[in-house]
C-alpha cells in the first residue's frame, strides 16, 4: 500500500517510475576472468535490484542493485566454495556486493554515464559506469558491460594471482 501511495503522488508530481524492487528471473549478472589461458565465467544465482529511472529526469533517477556472494555460480561448487574464503571475497564477513547510483548524465539517446558507488569486501570505490537502456515487447531493460579490479579490493593474492588475471568482465541486463 505504501508503494502505491508513493508511486501516485510521483506520478501526479511529474516523475515517471520505471522500475521497482525486482529479484532473479528479470536480472542477469554474469562476470568473467582469465585464469591462464581461459576464461573463468560464473553468474550470481540471486540478484536484487531496484531502479527508478526516468532519462527526463536523471537527477531524480536511481540505479541499486546488491548480489550474495554465497550465491556466486561458476559452475564449479569446489570453486565456488574457494572463492567464499577470506582471500577472495571473505562472505562470512562481507557477504554481498553492492552497487549504487551516485550521478547519472546522458551521453546519447537511450545511452548514459553513470557514476556509481561500488561496495566489496568492505572497500567502497566510486567507478565511472556506461550503460544503455531498451525498450523490447513491451519491457524496459537496462544493461551494460564495465570492468572491475580485484586489486582494487584487496580480492584473490598470494601465487594464485599470478595465474588470475586482475579484472573482472562484468555484465549486467535487469528488466525495469
Amino acid at each position: 500500500m505504501k508503494q502505491i501511495i508513493i508511486a501516485t503522488l510521483l506520478l501526479i508530481f511529474g516523475f515517471r517510475i520505471t522500475g521497482l524492487a525486482q529479484e532473479n528471473e528479470k536480472a542477469e549478472v554474469q562476470f568473467s576472468i582469465s585464469k591462464f589461458f581461459w576464461n573463468v565465467e560464473g553468474s550470481f544465482d540471486k540478484v536484487d535490484y531496484n531502479i527508478q529511472f526516468d532519462p527526463e529526469h536523471l537527477k531524480t533517477s536511481k540505479i541499486y542493485g546488491k548480489v550474495s556472494i554465497s550465491d556466486i555460480n561458476t559452475s564449479d561448487e569446489k570453486r565456488d566454495t574457494h572463492l567464499q574464503a577470506k582471500e577472495w571475497f571473505d562472505s562470512s564477513e562481507f557477504p554481498e556486493i553492492l552497487i549504487s547510483s551516485i550521478t547519472i548524465k546522458a551521453v546519447e539517446e537511450n545511452h548514459f554515464e553513470g557514476l556509481f558507488s561500488i561496495s566489496i569486501k568492505g572497500i567502497t570505490k566510486e567507478q565511472t559506469i556506461s550503460f544503455k537502456t531498451l525498450d523490447k515487447d513491451g519491457k524496459h531493460y537496462l544493461e551494460s558491460d564495465f570492468k572491475v579490479s580485484l586489486e582494487d579490493y584487496t580480492i584473490g593474492g598470494g601465487t594464485i594471482s599470478y595465474v588470475v588475471g586482475n579484472e573482472v568482465k562484468v555484465e549486467i541486463r535487469l528488466e525495469y
